[in-house]
């Protein structure tokens, strides 16, 4: 069996690594409807549309549908 040595790595150096590694191998990235991306953030739709006008989130149209990232969405969350 074959092992792996790892050599002035900190344990804060891995974690980094490995979820840098993982992040690489993200699925799809699913689409959500306003009323979705609303029900998701808690919020109402118009204020999903408020924040799409003010260019905090950016919506995606497909035909006549407006859809929403769900990465996106959850990227543009700030931490306070």
């Amino acid at each position: 069996m074959k092992g792996i040595y790892l050599e002035n790595v900190t344990l804060d150096d891995l974690r980094m690594i490995i979820r840098d590694e993982v992040s690489k191998i993200s699925s799809p990235d699913e689409f959500l409807t306003r009323q979705e991306a609303a029900d998701l953030l808690k919020k109402s739709v118009s204020c999903i549309d408020k924040w799409a006008k003010k260019g905090k989130i950016n919506p995606k149209a497909i035909g006549g549908a407006i859809l929403y990232s769900k990465k996106e969405l959850m990227n543009s969350l700030i931490e306070l």
